[in-house]
């Protein structure tokens, strides 16, 4: 008891500092027309092809897209930043046209990307300082301090390091892959669908329908079991290699199998309610264990 009413007042210090140097709605406001006015200003001169309405609208769909990848970032403490700057390269290229398509597409690209990514890191950088008791004004300052040093020494470090190396040559030691792919991705958005292959887009349409019953399925019908994951297909190639490794040696694995279900935390608590642990103990599967407080997402609604 004396342990739970110590944690209840050192979060309440730390509601109180984070909250007694709060930063004015108005002045993130101001901040980011602000900058925004600059951005439509000074991107177009740089990049003729890139018109000063194209920089509005990346700026229009950045906070809708930051505050997405804020929350989900939140949740499940990856950061797809990336993904939601293609959204933008898709739309910007198709809507320059040919002529202008792939640079605008690029650029529109850069800038949305790089506004949800930091969205996402201030918000951790925020809940870090409402752990450690920091000021977030002054936090704010330090994010500010940081960026002006980046504006000033990120473009010759570039430049320095541009002209130094043959980067960007598929047959040198630096290929910059990532910058083939976007340019790729830029011109596909130039193309349209007509440049996908067959069936593609019905196909992403099915896994899109897919994705989302599936979602509408987990909030509507009674939870039970759930098999949530969110991983890259390298995940599927360590799990075959894993498995061709146990069928070539006699041995056992030293760790099991991971298991593929994941318990609601809610279902194991009614199922613990209904059953006493002396039967919990003769038969685990009857009432499983909940999961660790950090996996279970059914508690936040994910």
């Amino acid at each position: 008891m004396a342990d739970a009413d110590t944690m209840a007042l050192d979060d309440l210090q730390r509601d109180e500092v984070f909250n007694k140097d709060n930063i004015p709605t108005w002045l993130a406001y101001t901040g980011y027309a602000l900058l925004g006015v600059i951005a439509v200003i000074i991107i177009p001169v740089m990049f003729r092809q890139v018109r000063w309405y194209y920089v509005v609208v990346a700026y229009l769909l950045a906070p809708v897209l930051g505050f997405c990848n804020a929350y989900g970032t939140g949740l499940t403490d990856m950061n797809m930043g990336y993904n939601y700057g293609k959204i933008a390269l898709f739309i910007l290229a198709a809507w320059a046209g040919k002529d202008n398509g792939v640079v605008a597409g690029l650029v529109g690209c850069g800038v949305v990307k790089q506004l949800v990514l930091i969205s996402a890191d201030l918000m951790h950088d925020f809940k870090t300082g409402h752990l450690t008791l920091t000021s977030p004004r002054s936090m704010l300052v330090g994010q500010a301090v940081g960026t002006l040093m980046g504006c000033i020494l990120a473009p010759p470090t570039f430049m320095l390091f541009y002209r130094a190396f043959d980067v960007g040559n598929p047959d040198g030691y630096w290929k910059a892959p990532y910058a083939l792919i976007y340019r790729n991705m830029a011109i596909l958005g130039v193309e349209g669908f007509s440049a996908l292959p067959r069936h593609y887009v019905q196909l992403c349409a099915g896994f899109f329908a897919f994705a989302v019953s599936a979602n509408l399925a987990w909030d509507l019908l009674p939870r039970r079991l759930a098999m949530s994951f969110l991983v890259g297909g390298s995940f599927f190639i360590d799990m075959c290699r894993a498995w061709g490794l146990r069928r070539s040696s006699a041995r056992r694995p030293l760790l099991p199998p991971l298991p593929l279900v994941a318990v609601n935390p809610r279902t194991a608590r009614r199922c613990a309610s209904k059953h006493p642990d002396s039967a919990r103990e003769r038969s685990p599967q009857v009432c499983p264990a909940p999961p660790p407080v950090g996996l279970a997402a059914g508690e936040n609604g994910a």
